[in-house]
């Protein structure tokens, strides 16, 4: 966690000033290029979400059962860890 939080961090201070979509400097205005990009990139987000919404008890299953709550035995039928 702690190496991934350095990794997040960085992003947002390297990348400042092509992340903000207003510009006070010179009078405040708005960037409708970076406007968009913040636009696109929630756009992008919603699957992922919907994704979680939908099935978030299985998602909690994989990461919380010892083998990822379910596995395929020899014939390849999906069956439960417990």
């Amino acid at each position: 966690m702690v190496i991934q939080f350095g990794s997040i961090l960085a992003v947002p201070l390297l990348f400042w000033k092509r992340m903000v979509p207003c510009a006070v400097r010179g009078g405040f205005r708005l960037k409708p290029d970076i406007l968009l990009l913040w636009g696109k990139i929630t756009v992008a987000c919603i699957p992922a979400g919907v994704a979680a919404l939908l099935w978030n008890d299985e998602i909690n299953d994989l990461f919380t059962t010892p083998c990822g709550g379910y596995h395929a035995d020899r014939c390849g039928r999906s069956v439960s860890c417990g």
